[in-house]
This record gives structure tokens, C-alpha cells and sequence, in this order.
């Protein structure tokens, strides 16, 4: 019975691993692909402070709108700096918008063909979720191998 607990444990982790491995791979394919888009200036016109409440506490971030112009026609995009500490406050996140004000500038990478699909350096970041679900999914397999491997 424990095995078979074990094993589902041991999938369950593994499939969030898995999963955000597949997000990862997607973000550096973005990475690479859009190293060859052109660049344009782009403009933050909103950043707002936001969080969600759960049984950990609550949870800050900062959301951020951009403008940018291609071709005389304006597009819109967004970007969200996270604090990733449960039960924190919400110093990160107005360090975030502090550092980016309204008005600030940023680099637009943007396709050619869909100009409203863009890619700028704050889509780089790869979560700390990541890492972690990474780092978890090799102590489960370690303890599991340990525990009835032998």
C-alpha cells in the first residue's frame, strides 16, 4: 500500500516537473526565435501592485502594461514581475513598479509578421517554480530509490 502511495507521489511530482520543463523548452525556443525580431522602444504606461490570498498568506505582484509603435500603428503589451514568497509583503512588488515607472522605457522585440506578438527582457525569467519543482522531483526519486530501491 505505502509503494503504491509512493509511486503516485513520486508520478504527481514528476508530471509538474515535466510540465514546467515543457514551459521552459517554450520560453527558450521564444528566446532563440526572437533574437532575430526587430527592436523598437516601448513605453510603460500602467503598473499596478496585485496578490492573491490562500492558506499560506498572500502573494504580491506587479503588473505592467507597455506601448510600443510599429509602422505608425500603436500595440499593447503586458509583463508581470512576481515576489514568489508566500506570506511576504509587498516590498518586491513595489520595488518592481519603483524601478519601472510609468514612463520608463523598455526594448520590444516584436515579429515581423504578427507585430503584436513580442518578446522583451522580463519574458526571460525563468520561475523559481521551476527550479524547485526540479530540485523536489530529484529528492522524491532519491528517498523513493533509498526507501524501495533495494
Amino acid at each position: 500500500m505505502q509503494t503504491n502511495l509512493s509511486l503516485l507521489i513520486w508520478v504527481a511530482v514528476a508530471a509538474f516537473t515535466l510540465f514546467n520543463l515543457f514551459k521552459a523548452l517554450l520560453l527558450y525556443r521564444k528566446i532563440k526565435t526572437s533574437e532575430s525580431w526587430p527592436q523598437t522602444a516601448g513605453t510603460i504606461t500602467s503598473a499596478d501592485i496585485n496578490f492573491s490570498t490562500s492558506e499560506d498568506g498572500k502573494r504580491y505582484w506587479a503588473d505592467f502594461v507597455y506601448s510600443y509603435s510599429v509602422g505608425g500603428t500603436v500595440y499593447f503589451g503586458e509583463f508581470k514581475l512576481e515576489n514568489w514568497a508566500l506570506g511576504s509583503g509587498k516590498g518586491t512588488a513595489e520595488e518592481h513598479v519603483a524601478e519601472h515607472p510609468i514612463g520608463s522605457t523598455l526594448v520590444v522585440r516584436y515579429n515581423l509578421e504578427k507585430p503584436q506578438e513580442t518578446f522583451t527582457e522580463f519574458d526571460r525569467v525563468i520561475t523559481p517554480r521551476l527550479a524547485g519543482s526540479v530540485a523536489v522531483c530529484i529528492f522524491v526519486t532519491i528517498f523513493l530509490w533509498q526507501s524501495y530501491g533495494k
